[in-house]
């Protein structure tokens, strides 16, 4: 498993978390296969498929990747 590491990552209101998701990816050392990872907030499993505006996410809320 990676070591723990914060990254920022810009959403707009329409953007899958799919690519929220493959963005965060990318941007860890090494870089982490996105169909391994899942967004979790509070503990909980997101729902890729929808864009960030649908999903019911504050702004400013610190998402965290979970890899398998």
């Amino acid at each position: 498993t990676p070591a723990a590491q914060r990254h920022a990552v810009k959403a707009t209101a329409m953007m899958p978390l799919s690519a929220m998701l493959a963005e965060a990816c990318a941007k860890f050392k090494p870089a982490l296969d996105p169909t391994k990872a899942a967004l979790v907030h509070n503990k909980k499993p997101i729902d890729l498929a929808l864009p960030f505006r649908l999903a019911n996410i504050p702004n400013g809320t610190t998402l965290m990747v979970q890899y398998n």
